[in-house]
Parts: C-alpha cells; sequence; structure tokens
C-alpha cells in the first residue's frame, strides 16, 4: 500500500489499483482506479520500491507495467505510453523510449 495524507486522514492506496506516479515541482500526483491524490514520496523512493511493478518513462513519470495499453507516436516524433482503460497518454522521454518499447513487446 501506498499512504497518503489527505485532510489530516490517513488513505491507504493498494499499490494494485495504482496506474501511475506523476512528479510535479515538490508533490507527486498518484492515478489510481478510483481516483487521484498528492503523496509525500519521491519518485526515486518510489521506483527503488516498486521497480517490479512499474517502469520509469520520464524523469518526472513512473507507470504501472499492467496497466500499459501501447505505445503512440505523435506527427511530432513524440511518444507517449497509453494507460488504463481510458487510455491516458504521458509523454515517454527519449531516454528511457528503448527500455520501454522493451517492456510493451513483452506484454
Amino acid at each position: 500500500n501506498i499512504t497518503a495524507k489527505i485532510s489530516g486522514n490517513i488513505k491507504l492506496i493498494p499499490v494494485k489499483e495504482i496506474l501511475f506516479f506523476q512528479a510535479e515541482l515538490k508533490y507527486v500526483t498518484v492515478k489510481y482506479l478510483s481516483g487521484e491524490t498528492i503523496i509525500e514520496d519521491t519518485l526515486k523512493d518510489l521506483q527503488n520500491e516498486f521497480s517490479e511493478s512499474f517502469i520509469r518513462i520520464h524523469r518526472n513519470a513512473m507507470v504501472a507495467k499492467k496497466f500499459i495499453t501501447g505505445i503512440h507516436r505523435d506527427n511530432e516524433g513524440h511518444s507517449f505510453v497509453m494507460v488504463g482503460d481510458d487510455e491516458i497518454k504521458l509523454e515517454i522521454s527519449r531516454r528511457h523510449l528503448t527500455e520501454v518499447k522493451k517492456l510493451v513487446s513483452r506484454l
């Protein structure tokens, strides 16, 4: 479980329900099946703890391997990973693209 503090309360989010983590400034947003919230962990800490289940796709994002539905490339040559039933698009940095492509080809 991931622990999130929401309005002074603590909420436990099952890791198996998390679609992705996305960092912005000094916060990390957790997008999960029934919503999203902000947590205090760093992406680096999350990556160290959950590297089995998640893949880093960008310096600011980590995606649950099991929720990846494909890779999309736009007309400008940018690559995006498609996540979940809603097919949310998250940009893949060039640095991580090869590793993400390898993973997707194995899924």
